[in-house]
């Protein structure tokens, strides 16, 4: 009967253990979908709150590419974004491509309505597809990163990171992007193997130091000589995508650009648009 007893509550625990399961999986799905009925319900605009759409055609509109390529770091003008000579000599990035202002009323409120919530992550999509005029008026881009055989590798979140919001923001970019420029795609090779803090209200050099050594690359050899575009949503002091483009050089890539959907322009001044450009 003891054995009898114990086989039953056995099984009884791996009965509850599959309930207690499916009802998490089911409390993420519901989390994650949620936010999409409510928006659909309301029938109003994220970003004025007017019109019938969750982004209304008006303020689609206003969606407008940057027009002016600075230095990732001291924000120099330089062409195309390459990282200007004197910051060459200290970081490991090779430039930075950036589509939109995120002073832009609707680029801000799109991206944090993605990554926060209520976690309306397919308008990311939406935002990376208006990268197409982008890359049509700046063809250097598409054309060099083509020619040189770049792989595309979303910046990735920590295992935990990923629990908590279900998705990582990088790769919903990054995957557009693959269809667009029609570039190989790698979100295995690079990951993040330490759980830091938000950066959000840290300084430049707080940023540094939280983001040191938390990212490491799985197969150095599928790295050896080949050239990167790291992928994510929003750069801000550079911090993050310096130190993902440190890891894949140690780890034997050839060159390291970041493409990001935005970047805020406005902590730092920067040259008039007329000034010098950059040469490199």
């Amino acid at each position: 009967m003891d054995n009898i007893n114990r086989g039953n509550a056995i099984s009884l625990f791996i009965i509850n253990k599959k309930i207690i399961n499916n009802l998490i999986v089911m409390t993420s799905l519901s989390r994650l979908f949620k936010p999409f009925a409510d928006f659909l319900t309301e029938n109003r605009c994220l970003i004025c709150g007017k019109g019938r759409k969750l982004i209304c055609q008006e303020c689609e509109e206003k969606i407008a590419p940057l027009r002016q390529s600075v230095c990732p770091f001291c924000l120099k003008i330089t062409s195309f974004g390459h990282t200007c000579s004197d910051c060459q000599l200290k970081h490991a990035l090779k430039g930075a491509v950036v589509g939109f202002d995120y002073q832009n009323k609707a680029v801000s409120t799109i991206i944090k309505a993605s990554k926060y919530p209520p976690f309306l992550y397919p308008l990311l999509a939406k935002l990376t597809n208006h990268l197409k005029s982008f890359f049509a008026d700046q063809s250097f881009y598409e054309n060099y990163f083509k020619t040189n055989d770049f792989t595309i590798m979303p910046i990735p979140l920590s295992k935990q990171k990923i629990a908590e919001r279900g998705f990582n923001q990088s790769e919903i970019i990054a995957s557009g992007l693959q269809k667009m420029l029609e570039l190989k795609l790698d979100s295995k090779n690079l990951v993040k193997h330490k759980d830091t803090i938000s950066q959000v209200n840290l300084n430049i050099k707080n940023r540094k130091t939280n983001i040191k050594n938390s990212f490491s690359v799985i197969n150095h050899q599928a790295l050896k000589n080949k050239k990167i575009l790291l992928v994510d949503d929003l750069i801000t002091t550079g911090a993050t995508i310096e130190e993902a483009a440190k890891t894949l050089k140690r780890a034997g890539a050839q060159e390291v650009w970041a493409l990001a959907l935005a970047r805020n322009l406005r902590p730092r001044s920067s040259p008039p648009m007329n000034s010098p450009k950059e040469k490199n």
